[in-house]
């Protein structure tokens, strides 16, 4: 009698044990199963590559928030902004008009405005889901053209047709990553200038 006893209370041990391991089994689906959903709803770095979670990041938000900044103050008043744009991504700034000498064609995210761009080519057609969809784009409401200039690290951008704000021959800004930049925007006439900066004003 004792002896099954025994047997019972194992086997209601097993039963328990196989109960809990299928129900840790099923947590562990439904994390790995909702995580890229809310990751991409939240922000979140969660079920993204991390290319992506790194260069869709604060310091891309930080320089719209700068040419948002400077369009509501006198025209020449600095912005200072450092960003990374990692590996395999390209940050390119689109004019108002379509510019032959720009490298990549404006996305029509950008609903016929100036823009800033992350793209994962260089022309900035591609849309590649693992990495959040290929593009990300930031309309410039108060700005008709973006005027960089030379000599801003990784910028390979082509001749602009307007000058820099200096008089000095003005470029497109089409950065290629794997570079961290920290650059000066100034507003003037209704125009986006991004200037060199070797750091970041306090």
């Amino acid at each position: 009698m004792p002896r099954r006893v025994c047997s019972g209370k194992r086997a209601a041990g097993d039963v328990v044990m196989l109960h809990a391991g299928t129900l840790v089994l099923s947590v562990a689906l439904v994390i790995l199963v909702m995580l890229p959903f809310f990751g991409d709803i939240f922000g979140l770095s969660f079920g993204r590559s991390g290319k992506a979670a790194y260069s869709l990041d604060n310091g891309f938000a930080r320089l719209i928030r700068c040419t948002e900044d400077i369009a509501g103050k006198p025209d020449g008043t600095p912005c200072y902004v450092a960003f990374t744009v990692d590996d395999g991504f390209f940050v390119v700034a689109f004019d108002t008009a379509v510019l032959p000498s720009l490298k990549a064609t404006r996305p029509p995210d950008c609903n016929n405005m100036a823009c800033v761009c992350i793209c994962t080519d260089k022309k900035c057609e591609k849309i590649e889901a693992e990495k959040n969809k290929g593009r990300n784009c930031r309309p410039l409401y108060d700005y008709d053209y973006v005027v960089a200039e030379s000599g801003i690290k990784g910028n390979d951008g082509g001749v602009h047709p307007e000058s820099y704000e200096d008089g000095k021959p003005g470029r497109h800004f089409h950065v290629e990553g794997e570079k961290t930049i920290a650059v000066r925007l100034q507003r003037k006439a209704g125009n986006l200038y991004i200037g060199k900066h070797d750091g970041i004003a306090a």
